[in-house]
């Protein structure tokens, strides 16, 4: 009963080939071929990446508040991760268009996604700069608060300790024994 199945052509090879079932309301597609396996993978460099990012951002948070309460620590995660976040999401272009990481792409993925945070930092200071705010106090703090100077070694580090991870579990990943019988 209302039963719609849409095939890719005869001539259509394997990669390009898109089914679209649908019955009663449900809808459901099926990839199949390289499209389906470069979504899966991409996701699951993505996934990598968000998961290091929270891994790195926790990690700092920690470091920070050593004998602090629970408050000062969930404190400097929402404030570490507000600040993060959008160079993380800069970031994701390059984590899905280098699918191979060997060599050189290795080296431009790790010294990128290190330079990511602080040159993030830089450009949001420049247009705070920009925006009349006071020089003083956006880039040497103000006495109470840490200015952009301050904060690029922090920046620094939680994007190499990201990138390393992310870098890290994707070699993993990547040199996992197959389990299927050849």
């Amino acid at each position: 009963m209302g039963t719609l199945c849409t095939h890719g052509s005869a001539d259509a090879s394997a990669d390009k080939t898109l089914n679209i079932s649908t019955t009663l309301g449900s809808t459901r597609i099926v990839i199949r071929g390289r499209r389906k396996l470069y979504l899966v993978k991409s996701l699951v460099r993505i996934g990598a990446w968000a998961g290091a990012f929270a891994f790195s951002t926790t990690l700092f948070s920690l470091l920070c508040c050593f004998r602090g309460s629970f408050r000062s620590f969930t404190f400097i995660v929402l404030v570490t991760t507000k600040v993060a976040f959008p160079a993380w999401v800069l970031f994701i272009p390059f984590i899905v268009g280098f699918k191979h990481l060997e060599g050189r792409r290795l080296w431009i993925i790790l010294s990128a996604g290190t330079l990511i945070g602080p040159l993030y930092l830089l450009v949001v200071g420049v247009i705070s700069q920009l925006g009349r705010g006071d020089v003083q106090t956006i880039w040497q703090g103000d006495g109470i608060g840490l200015g952009i100077f301050g904060v690029l070694p922090i920046a620094l580090g939680i994007s190499f300790v990201t990138t390393a991870l992310y870098l890290l579990a994707m070699k993993t990943i990547s040199y996992r024994p197959s389990t299927r019988a050849a």
